[in-house]
């Protein structure tokens, strides 16, 4: 009935995630446990944690969250154990599809956002810049991407492309 998923221990706090079923809702929580003392943590918004939507980067988790009305992008630093929001994700929401790869190139953020399903479906390459999401490249399914100097470069399921 429930799952638990550990994602990060610092010092003697240990944090998870929890998902269960009831009445065919299916939720996941993130909780910490420090000795034997386990808390159920409260994010802001309405986050939506499942490995569809939150991904570990550096030591923190970054995950969606809807509030008022808006889908954010936070991140949940495991150290401090606090929620900031890093940006909006515009028009896309979580019912369109799924988060994809997160990295940083050159100290820039960068992040695919999936729409559609895995036959229909087609994915954007989004840059962070000045707190908003950029679009940089997209395709029908973004592989791989990186960065050389000026030049991004990502492979798609058909193509190898090269963005200026």
């Amino acid at each position: 009935d429930q799952e638990v998923t550990p994602l990060a221990k610092t010092g003697d706090t240990i944090y998870y995630l929890q998902s269960s079923y009831s009445n065919d809702q299916y939720t996941v929580n993130l909780y910490k446990k420090v000795g034997s003392k386990v808390t159920e943590l409260d994010l802001p918004g309405k986050e939506k944690l499942d490995s569809r939507y939150q991904q570990i980067l550096n030591d923190e988790m970054y995950y969606v969250t809807n509030i008022n009305g808006q889908n954010e992008l936070h991140i949940f630093n495991f150290t401090d154990g606090k929620s900031r929001k890093l940006c909006s994700l515009g028009e896309w929401s979580p019912e369109d599809g799924w988060l994809g790869q997160m990295k940083y190139l050159d100290n820039e953020f960068y992040t695919i956002l999936h729409r559609g399903d895995l036959t229909m479906g087609y994915e954007n390459v989004y840059r962070l810049e000045n707190g908003a999401l950029q679009e940089v490249a997209g395709g029908k399914d973004i592989l791989h991407y990186s960065s050389a100097g000026d030049n991004f470069y990502y492979v798609d399921l058909y193509y190898v492309m090269l963005c200026v």
